[in-house]
C-alpha cells in the first residue's frame, strides 16, 4: 500500500454507494413503519461547526432520539485506542535503522517541533498518522482553544447534553485493531519512509484535494480517490466494505426503535458496498437532504 492508499485509509477512520452526481453529506433513511433516522458523513479533524452550517444537520439532530457513531470518543476509548500503537517488542530506531531514523527525527522536529524520541516506542503507522496530520492537529487544537470540538466529538458532547441515547457501532479496540495490526511493523516502516520521500509540498497538496472533496460534500470525488488509491481489494474490504456489512444488522436493530442520528466517516456511505446503497438493499428509501424542506 503506498501513500494514497494510507491517505484512503486513514480517511476512512477519521472519522465516503452515494448515487452518481449526488453531492450531500447528510441522507434521510425511511421505511414505512418506522421514524425516520439520518446518515451522516464526517471527517473527523474538521470542527464541529461545519458540520452544523450544513443544511439540515441541526434540524435532523434535534429530532433525533439516539446519535450513532462509529466509537465513543471519549478518554477511555482513545486510553484504549493508545495501546495497540505501541510497538510489542524493541524501539523504533532499531527498527529503522541509524539513517532512517535520522531522516524521521528531522520530519518530527520540522512538522511537530518534538523529539523523536518521545515516538520511540510507537508502531510506524501511528507515527505516520502524527505527521500525515500534523497541519490538521494544529487546526483541531485552534478549534479545541476556541471550545469548538472536532466533529465527532461535538456530536457525543451535544447528545449528551440533549439527554439523547449514544450508540457505538465498534469498539476502540476493533478500529485500533484494524488500523495498527493490518500489516507488520516491518511493512508500517517501508510505508513511513515512503511518506517522508514525499516533498512537504505535495504531501499536503494530497490532503488538500481530500478536504476539498468533502467540503463540497461530493461523494463521487472521494470514492474516485479511493478507487485510484494504491490499495488491494483485501485492504478496501477490510477498511470499508466487511464493516459496513457489519454494521448493517446493527443500525437496522438501532433504527428499528427510535430515530437515530448516525455519524460515521464520509467514506462509508459511498459506492456500491456503501452504507447508503446497503440500506436501500434492506427496503430503506435514503435520499440526500439538501435543505431543511428534505427533513
Amino acid at each position: 500500500m503506498r501513500i494514497r492508499g494510507i491517505l484512503s485509509v486513514l480517511l476512512a477512520f477519521i472519522s465516503f454507494s452515494a448515487v452518481a452526481q449526488q453531492d450531500a453529506l447528510l441522507w434521510k433513511v425511511s421505511k414505512e413503519g418506522f421514524q425516520d433516522s439520518y446518515l451522516f458523513g464526517t471527517y473527523h479533524l474538521l470542527p464541529g461547526s461545519f458540520a452544523r452550517e450544513i443544511k439540515g444537520v441541526k434540524q435532523a439532530f434535534a429530532g433525533a432520539d439516539a446519535v450513532v457513531t462509529e466509537l465513543d470518543a471519549g478518554a477511555e476509548s482513545a486510553a484504549g485506542l493508545m495501546q495497540y500503537m505501541l510497538l510489542e517488542e524493541g524501539t523504533l530506531d532499531s527498527l529503522l535503522g541509524p539513517e532512517r531514523f535520522d531522516t524521521l527525527s528531522s520530519a518530527i522536529q520540522e512538522r511537530l517541533g518534538m523529539s523523536a524520541m518521545m515516538f520511540n516506542k510507537m508502531k510506524p503507522m501511528g507515527v505516520y498518522i502524527m505527521l500525515a496530520s500534523a497541519g490538521e492537529i494544529k487546526e483541531m487544537r485552534k478549534s479545541i482553544e476556541s471550545k469548538d470540538q472536532p466533529m465527532d466529538q461535538w456530536f457525543q458532547t451535544e447528545a449528551s447534553e440533549k439527554k439523547k441515547s449514544t450508540l457505538a457501532l465498534e469498539t476502540a479496540e476493533k478500529q485500533a485493531d484494524l488500523l495498527f495490526n493490518s500489516s507488520d511493523a516491518q511493512t508500517q516502516a517501508d510505508m513511513l519512509m515512503q511518506y517522508l520521500r514525499l516533498n512537504k509540498d505535495e504531501a499536503q497538496e494530497e490532503n488538500d484535494k481530500i478536504l476539498t472533496c468533502y467540503k463540497k460534500q461530493d461523494l463521487d470525488c472521494l470514492l474516485d480517490y479511493l478507487n485510484n488509491a494504491d490499495m488491494s481489494a483485501i485492504e478496501k474490504d477490510l477498511m470499508l466494505k466487511d464493516r459496513n456489512v457489519l454494521w448493517i444488522p446493527m443500525l437496522k436493530q438501532f433504527m428499528g426503535s427510535q430515530a437515530c442520528f448516525v455519524a460515521v466517516g464520509a467514506l462509508h456511505l459511498a459506492g456500491p458496498d456503501g452504507l447508503i446503497a446497503l440500506l436501500r438493499a434492506e427496503g430503506y428509501r435514503v435520499t440526500p437532504v439538501k435543505s431543511r424542506k428534505d427533513i
